[in-house]
């Protein structure tokens, strides 16, 4: 649908709804888990925690629960049944609202039809370095999200795990959803391969310096790396599976598997960082620095 050139960009546009979801995700979550910790406004517990990390002064301390294990049963119910609800609501949408037929091209997917999906999709290098890429970055988004808020209440400024839901909500997924809005118009002004290239290469530092901090900077560093994930998986999809043809089909049902890469990530950066978490975040350092890799060789091809 449209011109190749810009498949990205629509593929970026399309995904930019679920940035919404993003950021409405950990902010409710952590109001409705936390919600007695304290009564503090939202906007201003953003406020006063993001004046904290610029300034490097811890604030004074809150009546936050010392570790997200005493929060009562009770206060996990909510969340949990609420978001059942939803689904079921969905569900119920899909199965009553008439949805528009897609009309297939008449050609079909010969890859299929001869069963030669994986020979053929595997001779294919750039499909097959795009797969590795979007699992990476799948992992390492994954793994930087189930740490954010460990690694902000233990940088020991007297931030609440409120607090740092908060911070992840409108900062970190607040930059992510400005990336996707803003990355649609970049798209089409630069090569995607080179700007995901770009933003990969940026996280990579940012990471080092997660890495290497355990402070305000360190945090800063880790709600900043939201800004240039917005655009990769969009970017590694769409060129993961340009030029295909009759093969693009059975290559986007594999690249949506990469998925599977989020279940990875967490468990090695629990390992790597069980007595030093900084160091744990250099799993999403490497994965970070194999996207940047593959956009270089992306644009080149």
């Amino acid at each position: 649908m449209g011109d190749p050139k810009f498949a990205a960009s629509r593929i970026n546009l399309a995904q930019t709804f679920n940035a919404i979801g993003w950021i409405l995700g950990p902010l409710l979550g952590s109001l409705l888990i936390f919600k007695n910790e304290n009564t503090e406004n939202v906007f201003r517990s953003f406020a006063s925690t993001l004046k904290t990390l610029f300034t490097g002064i811890g604030q004074q301390p809150t009546a936050a629960v010392s570790n997200v294990q005493e929060v009562s049963n009770s206060a996990l119910i909510t969340p949990y049944v609420g978001l059942g609800i939803v689904v079921v609501l969905v569900t119920v949408m899909f199965f009553f609202v008439r949805l528009p037929e897609v009309h297939e091209d008449k050609r079909t997917d010969q890859a299929v039809e001869q069963g030669g999906i994986s020979g053929k999709l595997i001779s294919n290098t750039n499909f097959i370095m795009a797969v590795i890429a979007q699992f990476l970055y799948v992992a390492a988004q994954t793994g930087i999200g189930s740490f954010f808020v460990n690694y902000t209440v233990e940088a020991g400024l007297a931030i609440s795990e409120l607090q740092a839901g908060v911070l992840l909500g409108l900062g970190g997924m607040g930059l992510f959803a400005l990336g996707r809005f803003s990355g649609s118009s970049l798209m089409k002004k630069f090569s995607p391969g080179g700007l995901l290239a770009t933003f990969a290469v940026i996280n990579t530092v940012l990471m080092i310096v997660v890495a290497t901090r355990h402070d305000n900077l360190g945090i800063l560093a880790l709600i900043a790396s939201y800004l240039f994930m917005s655009i990769m998986f969009p970017s590694i999809f769409a060129l993961g599976i340009q030029g295909l043809g009759d093969r693009t089909k059975s290559a986007s049902s594999v690249m949506v598997m990469t998925v599977a890469g989020g279940a990875v990530c967490p468990a090695l950066m629990g390992m790597i960082g069980a007595h030093n978490m900084n160091i744990g975040f250099i799993i999403p350092m490497l994965c970070f620095a194999y996207i940047a890799l593959y956009g270089l060789v992306s644009r080149k091809g």
